[in-house]
């Protein structure tokens, strides 16, 4: 699946529908990398204090598990804001060239009837 199709599927699955839906949950997933990484500092210190560290040490890896994730969401984040200031820019310049076209070619005709009746006139 090419990464545009991923960011297609991305926004459809966490149903998001604009900029600041994107903004939105971006941070919202940067407040959650934040609140773990410090949950699992806590777990860490935990564990060299305790016995019991086969608990700790799942907890601490269902934290990765879940960190890996929201990491990966916010990097999407990025890469589609990314995109979209790039297919911005690209859909301005093809309004620019379209523009020009239209312009070129209104020139050609005006043209073109101008010499259309001058040779109808010097017959």
């Amino acid at each position: 699946m090419g990464f545009t199709s991923k960011q297609f599927k991305f926004l459809y699955i966490h149903e998001i529908e604009n900029a600041e839906q994107l903004q939105k949950y971006q941070t919202v997933q940067e407040q959650r990398i934040e609140d773990l990484t410090g949950n699992r500092k806590k777990l860490y210190t935990e564990r060299d204090k305790t016995n019991e560290q086969a608990e700790i040490i799942q907890q601490i890896s269902k934290i990765n598990d879940t960190l890996k994730i929201c990491r990966a969401d916010v990097r999407m984040c990025k890469a589609i804001f990314a995109d979209a200031n790039r297919v911005k820019e690209k859909y301005n310049q093809a309004q620019k060239l379209q523009t020009q076209a239209m312009k070129h070619e209104k020139q050609s005709r005006t043209k073109e009837v101008v010499d259309n009746e001058l040779k109808r006139r010097s017959r």
